[in-house]
């Protein structure tokens, strides 16, 4: 049995992906280091090896990494000396001995030097698949750089489509396996799950959620606050946001789907009578346990508490996201699967993104009500959920809770 089935794919994908940075090269070379000293031989591998990286990395341009591109070429000149360096270190150990135990130092050096530099080569010049390769083939993955701390370089790589993989290492090894998730479906359909995480003609069911959402619930989304493209959305908002937040007398979790956006938020909710929590200013289960605690309290936060977050009873009663949570449009790994589906002749938009902002937007409402006496407003601050095109298959992906335009209909009911 597979619970939270939704992260499968995405599990999935970073398994068999590839990270390269300074400090896994540093720890790779710390490891050689070790094995070296206990032979009686002085190194300076893991200081060497990971200013080498910083050095030929510090050309690599953040952004997506297409196989025969200049990008590529790039990539593949700052990586492969780093792989022959490798090859060396490898050599040199191998020089050191071939000790029975498994557990030496020397051993799991080489291992940890193997796997590097296999990952540099499937990274900067992807080989071919053979018979006895369990990797994905180059085809198969998506490469890019992102600019890490202190714009150090950090190489990535994940599988584009993991449903095929998922379908030879799982589903056609077990004689009958289930998948479940509370937010697996999309508008009440399974489809793009079952095609995303490689599963040929399975028995589905979308079951109802066993709490009264009708009575219970109340999603809202303002006529007032114009389009999150304009420049007075972020205003509007905040008002909005303030508005809410005094009608339901504190007892809100404010998600945000960025650092901006809590900045903002928190800055207009300052003035209110409520304790004011904010994440970043103490560990997510402390904030989470202050929240809990102290029912006259607002917590503002980013996309970490869409999953995860429990807190049933009164102290949470309004749920509040700032915007819908679509996928960042430069996101790497999303645009390669988009441009494969429009290369099939259907839509990046309809098949990549809305599932995606479905996906999230579940989770993040998901955190309102949590048992079957809970009550409260999911508000959602973006208009687009009951005005644009789209609109169907986001609201059709939530549960049944009253769809109201008016802030009047929100106080009635925090009134009750």
């Amino acid at each position: 049995m597979v619970d939270e089935a939704h992260r499968l794919a995405d599990h999935a994908a970073d398994l068999y992906g590839v990270t390269v940075t300074g400090p896994r090269l540093g720890r790779a070379g710390a490891a050689a280091d070790a094995a070296a000293k206990a032979a009686g031989m002085r190194t300076d591998w893991s200081r060497r090896l990971r200013g080498r990286y910083e050095e030929l990395a510090a050309d690599l341009h953040p952004g997506p990494v297409v196989p025969g591109g200049r990008a590529h070429a790039t990539l593949a000149a700052a990586l492969t000396p780093l792989g022959n360096d490798l090859r060396t270190m490898l050599a040199t150990l191998k020089d050191l001995g071939d000790p029975d135990d498994e557990a030496t130092a020397l051993l799991a050096a080489r291992r940890r030097l193997r796997a590097l530099a296999r990952d540099l080569e499937r990274l900067a010049a992807p080989p071919a698949n053979g018979p006895d390769d369990p990797a994905p083939a180059a085809a198969d993955l998506a490469v890019w750089v992102e600019a890490g701390r202190g714009g150090a370089r950090v190489v990535r790589s994940a599988l584009v489509e993991p449903g095929p993989v998922l379908e030879e290492v799982l589903w056609s090894r077990a004689p009958a396996a289930v998948a479940c998730s509370a937010t697996l479906a999309v508008a009440g359909d399974l489809a793009v799950a079952t095609r995303t995480l490689g599963v040929a003609d399975p028995a589905t069911l979308v079951a109802a959620s066993p709490f009264d959402f009708r009575g219970n619930a109340l999603l809202y989304v303002p006529r007032a606050v114009p389009q999150p493209s304009s420049d007075g959305f972020q205003a509007a908002a905040e008002r909005e946001l303030v508005s809410l937040v005094d009608a339901s007398r504190g007892r809100a979790l404010v998600l945000c789907t960025s650092w901006r956006a809590v900045e903002s938020f928190a800055a207009a909710l300052a003035h209110l009578p409520y304790e004011l929590l904010v994440q970043g200013d103490d560990v997510p289960g402390r904030l989470a346990a202050r929240f809990r605690d102290e029912v006259a309290s607002v917590l503002v936060a980013t996309r970490t508490f869409f999953e995860g977050f429990d807190v049933p009873g009164e102290s949470l009663s309004l749920l509040v996201l700032d915007r819908l949570p679509f996928p960042r449009p430069d996101d790497p790994l999303l645009s390669e699967r988009g441009r494969r589906v429009e290369a099939a002749g259907a839509s990046r938009f309809s098949e990549v993104w809305l599932p995606a902002a479905a996906v999230s937007l579940q989770q993040a409402l998901g955190r309102l009500v949590r048992s079957e006496t809970d009550r409260g407003v999911m508000a959602v601050l973006d208009r687009r959920l009951a005005d644009a095109g789209y609109r169907a298959s986001l609201l059709g992906s939530l549960p049944p809770a009253p769809l109201t335009r008016s802030i009047d209909d929100v106080r009635a009911f925090f009134a009750v």
